[in-house]
């Protein structure tokens, strides 16, 4: 069975369609890794952990693919307060 899920992020330069398991899954932990940084003070590296990256390296990587920018910065420049 495919999923469908179409992922948009909001004032970036960023929309990526998941098409199967593997993508939705991976597009949803970005989704949950963007939350965190945004609604926590978890480090960029508590972050990847608890949104179910094994790697830092990897996270950034694949965060940077996702979003355009790295998490730290994505967090500088969205964050409120």
């Amino acid at each position: 069975m495919a999923w469908l899920l179409v992922f948009t992020c909001k004032g970036l330069r960023c929309q990526k369609a998941a098409n199967s398991l593997g993508n939705f899954k991976f597009f949803m932990r970005i989704g949950h890794a963007r939350k965190l940084l945004l609604e926590t003070d978890a480090t960029v590296a508590e972050t990847a952990y608890a949104s179910g990256f094994e790697s830092l390296s990897n996270f950034n990587r694949q965060f940077q693919q996702i979003s355009g920018t790295s998490p730290k910065v994505f967090r500088q420049q969205n964050k409120k307060g």
